[in-house]
């Protein structure tokens, strides 16, 4: 089982985005991903990353549709990294 690792946290940043009124656990959580201001807590689709920055999107996307073509399931490692 691997080991849980707690991440430095930027407090002033935890307190500001608990006074923008994000629960402060999340607060917390969002801070020690380097998350700074309220819009990058927002899920809308202008705030996604571009897809060219997501290493290895387009053969993921190859890996997937060949496996919806052959209905392979379970058996493929498709991942991104930032």
């Amino acid at each position: 089982m691997p080991k849980i690792q707690p991440r430095p946290t930027n407090t002033s940043v935890s307190q500001y985005l608990s006074q923008q009124g994000i629960p402060p656990t999340l607060a917390r959580l969002y801070a020690a991903r380097g998350v700074t201001t309220l819009q990058e807590t927002q899920a809308k689709l202008s705030g996604l990353l571009p897809v060219e920055s997501l290493k290895g999107i387009h053969q993921m996307g190859i890996d997937l549709a060949d496996a919806i073509k052959t209905e392979v399931r379970g058996s493929l490692n498709l991942t991104c990294e930032l």
